[in-house]
């Protein structure tokens, strides 16, 4: 008795198993010939993508200055820090042989000058008259030498008259253009020396190109400096920008002038501030093996905190152009 309950229990799960399956591949079938009645499949949610990168802070303007030439120091006028104005001495070096070039280049100017003017002018009245006393004293000679002179006495005498003749005809007719044509271009050339001279000693002089603060200073009187050897470093502070060097090429492609970005500063961490690009560049440099390229971030802010070369994480929006595509 006990053996058949045993078997009718077991063709029970039997059967419900076979119930099950069959209601199962009922339903799959008529969801594969009603494929509307199925649940609908719903696309991906397209996240907005952004880029991330490290930069830094650094002035909007800045310059690393130096000697045109090498020489040595004879006074510095500035301490870091200090605020300059734009055309500002802030070093010379010894300057005592360009001064000296300087000089004997104007002297030589102001000669010209007069020579030029002197033949404009034309001969005065006195010097035509005392080129026709010399003139008479000259034939007075010449006469003297004819009648009892020896003959090298005369041949002197008639030399001294010929020339005072030439040079009392000249004073007559006056200057030719073409004397006072190779005059001019004596004053020019003179000139120009005295411009090269000019140039040469304010290669000795260092001034300041545009405005702005002493950052760095590596200079003192008495030492020697080679041409391009940066003595200090000018730098704007009244407007920063923010630097990205590690744009890889394909991050770059992403970002294009005028996207947002927004940025905070690893010194400052209650500050986060929004910017825009103003400038990418368009040669790329290899890093550790990668081509980066350098963004520039124009800071809708300033913050009086900012200091050169502070470190910062940009967020840059993806171009809206990679949006749409």
């Amino acid at each position: 008795m006990r053996r058949i309950f045993v078997g009718l229990a077991i063709l029970l799960v039997a059967a419900c198993a076979a119930y099950f399956a069959l209601g199962l591949g009922s339903s799959a079938e008529e969801a594969s010939e009603n494929p509307t009645q199925s649940a609908a499949v719903l696309p991906p949610v397209k996240a907005r993508q952004v880029i991330v990168a490290d930069a830094k802070i650094v002035p909007a303007k800045n310059a690393g200055l130096s000697f045109a030439s090498p020489g040595i120091i004879s006074r510095v006028y500035v301490t870091e820090g200090d605020s300059v104005e734009e055309g500002q001495l802030l070093a010379k070096m010894n300057s005592d042989k360009q001064l000296a070039s300087v000089a004997q280049a104007q002297a030589e100017l102001d000669r010209a000058q007069a020579y030029l003017r002197q033949l404009r002018a034309g001969s005065r009245p006195q010097e035509i008259e005392a080129l026709q006393a010399a003139l008479d004293i000259a034939k007075a000679k010449l006469h003297s030498a004819t009648v009892a002179g020896p003959a090298l006495e005369l041949t002197i005498a008639e030399a001294e008259v010929r020339k005072i003749r030439a040079q009392l005809d000249l004073a007559n007719e006056g200057t030719r253009p073409e004397a006072i044509a190779v005059a001019a271009a004596e004053v020019s050339a003179a000139a120009a020396a005295l411009e090269q001279a000019r140039a040469l000693l304010a290669e000795t002089e260092l001034r300041a190109p545009f405005t702005g603060v002493i950052a760095s200073l590596d200079a003192n009187s008495g030492e020697y400096v080679t041409t391009g050897e940066v003595v200090l470093v000018l730098a704007d502070t009244n407007a920063w920008h923010i630097e990205v060097e590690d744009l890889t090429e394909l991050s770059v492609i992403h970002v294009n002038e005028g996207d947002q970005a927004r940025f905070t500063v690893d010194a400052i961490p209650d500050l986060e501030l929004s910017g825009t690009v103003s400038n990418i560049k368009l040669l790329g440099v290899n890093r550790v093996g990668d081509i980066t390229y350098t963004a520039t971030i124009l800071p809708e802010k300033q913050d009086p905190r900012f200091r050169w070369n502070m470190t910062t994480s940009v967020t840059l929006n993806r171009s809206a152009k990679d949006e749409i595509n």
